[in-house]
């Protein structure tokens, strides 16, 4: 995930978390998908390219994936190569970016 992340554009990300019911003998799943959204808050600091494969585009867009959806209404994310420029950008007025990620290594 981290090798296509640094290089294409994740626009969404689920998590499943499965629950047993001895009454069914069986998981009971409960899935979550987020729209993320590459644009931090905002806009223009720390523009980036948007960057896919055409063949995601075409499945994704034949199963209904919403694009806009990701974009208007995802959650923002800043790549930790870009939060200096979140920084220089707003200044002491913005919040301290926290760190979230998995080890860069």
């Amino acid at each position: 995930v981290k090798e296509c992340a640094s290089k294409l554009s994740i626009l969404q990300f689920g998590a499943c978390c499965f629950v047993w019911d001895a009454s069914l003998s069986g998981y009971i799943a409960y899935p979550y998908n987020f729209f993320i959204s590459p644009c931090p808050s905002g806009g223009k600091p720390a523009e980036r390219w948007f960057l896919c494969q055409l063949s995601a585009m075409e499945f994704l867009s034949d199963v209904g994936f919403d694009f806009w959806r990701s974009f208007k209404e995802g959650i923002s994310y800043v790549r930790r190569s870009d939060q200096g420029v979140i920084h220089e950008a707003f200044g002491a007025a913005s919040p301290p970016i926290a760190d979230t990620s998995l080890n860069d290594e």
